[in-house]
């Protein structure tokens, strides 16, 4: 749906009045949106002691990790079974005028060298195929990497509304690392339509940020791999899409020869579907495309919600990420209150995970994860009486079953409450990007973990928050493995955010009435934990 004709005069009269294009589009709508100025002309006093403190909390366990991997005595399970070499770039055809050629295989070859030192010094051009709710976005800005410009493709009008909304709220929190002028022509300068981008939309976008560093992130949809599918396998229109993704990447591998792009790609572990010509055949054949994945589950990072994936990225080897992925152990005491709003329960946990789900539920404890949030309402997981079920009892005396809403499905996956709350998106339309989006933990885990594995064999040494972990770490392998636990336990994003608006509501009414510091009477700050938002006239 390539929006260049239908709005071009929405275009012209946004960029006249602000310098900023317009934004989430599809056919003859268009969605207008101007950037965020923080009033005090910085980033926002309230988020950014808390955006500095998790990125500094990632750093670290990513680090511990990386160097636990380095000094294990034997390689962790299944690292010999992975030593596949990566694939060497192989493209048909003739040459078009930019020196593009068909892409068959893309290089899988690590990046890392090129990618990190350009990328952390002089920023980079991030462009999101099948964007949807802009989680490569939040992943760079979450690993304190700078986004010069920011691309986007999403043919779903709903995703590209939340889009745009989340850019907004986005550009507020790191003002520091998303340049003013990053979001122009974000969602116009490639079509929404991905099998519509050829390589003469890569090459003008390259030519337009000649040198930059280019980071592609995207999780094409899953629909005919996923065992809750219809089994088309790579015969189904969806899964063709794949190829469309590997010509983007192959596309830029040719086009920034001197600057290699690096990608992270994600998708459902079709290896472990139950039909064999999905489990090996289709399998087989995304790997002579895009390499060979690493399988991860999101609980195993503390997210709320089972989401057991492959990622395909060059920021790192897959022995590398396979490594430090080893010694990942969820975060204490994360189960799924902790994104239940008031009067909701979750159902009990009767059976304790089995794999491939990373194991974190067990029979008489607070569930820890939901099952994989699907897109579609009333996915079999989450009917009435299923794991997924919630039981609402907000309004006694009536009991009724439900499904996590979009709030709960937000803080699940690691992202902000309010992250898909876009003006004129229902409910239901949330509940579906959120459905189809990449979880924020893992995705924001593997770039850390690359960014580690980069400074442990680069010879540079880390920022000295980087080291501070690992020089802790004791001289024994069994005594560091004890201590890991502890070391990566940090609360989310959303949970830190709520703390700083608890103590600011503390703090106000402590001033205005000097009275009694029972927290049950303390309303402003009942309702910053209970809402996640900060009381009316606080700062």
């Amino acid at each position: 749906n390539s929006t260049a004709n239908n709005n071009s005069t929405a275009n012209n009269n946004a960029t006249a009045s602000s310098g900023y294009s317009n934004a989430a589009t599809s056919g003859s709508n268009s969605t207008a949106w101007q950037p965020v100025c923080p009033t005090s002309g910085g980033p926002d006093t309230d988020r950014s002691p808390a955006v500095a403190w998790e990125q500094q909390q990632l750093r670290r366990a990513a680090t511990t990790w990386v160097q636990l991997a380095c000094s294990a005595p034997t390689p962790p399970a299944g690292l010999t079974a992975s030593r596949q070499p990566p694939l060497t770039a192989s493209f048909s055809g003739q040459a078009d005028s930019n020196g593009v050629r068909h892409t068959v295989n893309i290089s899988t070859a690590s990046v890392s060298s090129t990618f990190f030192p350009a990328a952390l010094t002089q920023g980079m051009v991030l462009y999101e195929p099948c964007g949807g709710l802009c989680a490569g976005l939040e992943m760079a800005l979450r690993n304190g990497i700078r986004v010069q410009r920011y691309l986007y493709s999403d043919i779903d009008p709903a995703a590209q509304r939340v889009a745009a909304h989340r850019v907004r709220q986005l550009q507020t929190s790191y003002a520091h690392l998303l340049d003013p002028a990053a979001p122009a022509a974000s969602f116009s300068t490639l079509p929404s339509d991905i099998r519509q981008v050829t390589a003469q939309h890569l090459a003008a976008a390259v030519q337009q940020h000649p040198g930059q560093q280019w980071l592609v992130v995207a999780g094409w949809p899953c629909q005919d791999f996923s065992s809750a599918g219809h089994g088309k396998g790579m015969h189904g229109s969806r899964a063709q899409l794949l190829h469309n993704v590997a010509h983007i990447v192959g596309a830029l591998q040719q086009l920034c020869l001197s600057q290699p792009p690096a990608y992270l790609l994600e998708n459902v572990a079709l290896q472990l579907h139950r039909s064999p010509h999905i489990s090996v055949d289709a399998y087989n054949q995304v790997c002579r495309v895009i390499g060979q994945p690493v399988f991860v589950d999101a609980a195993q990072f503390g997210s709320l919600a089972h989401r057991p994936r492959n990622f395909w990225c060059n920021l790192c080897s897959p022995q590398q990420l396979l490594g430090a992925l080893a010694f990942v152990q969820r975060p204490a005491g994360r189960d799924v209150g902790l994104a239940l709003q008031p009067g909701r329960l979750a159902f009990p946990v009767q059976q304790p995970d089995r794999p491939p789900q990373y194991p974190c539920n067990q029979p008489r404890q607070q569930r820890a994860a939901w099952p994989t949030i699907m897109s579609r309402p009333q996915s079999y997981a989450f009917r009435p009486g299923q794991p997924g079920s919630i039981i609402d009892c907000s309004q006694p005396p009536v009991l009724a079953w439900d499904e996590p809403n979009a709030h709960e499905r937000e803080v699940a996956l690691g992202y902000l409450p309010g992250s898909t709350a876009a003006e004129g998106i229902s409910e239901q339309q949330r509940r579906q990007v959120l459905g189809q989006a990449i979880d924020a933990n893992v995705l924001q885990g593997i770039m850390a973990i690359s960014q580690a594995w980069w400074f442990a064999c680069s010879g540079n040494q880390p920022p000295p928050a980087w080291l501070a972990a690992a020089a802790q770490l004791p001289q024994q392998q069994s005594a560091a493995l004890g201590e890991l636990s502890s070391s990566v336990s940090y609360p989310s994003y959303s949970t830190l955010c709520s703390k700083h608006h608890a103590a600011a509501a503390q703090e106000a009414l402590a001033a205005g009435t000097a009275g009694s510091s029972e927290v049950w009477t303390d309303h402003p700050t009942l309702a910053a934990l209970q809402q996640g938002q900060l009381p009316p006239g606080l700062s």
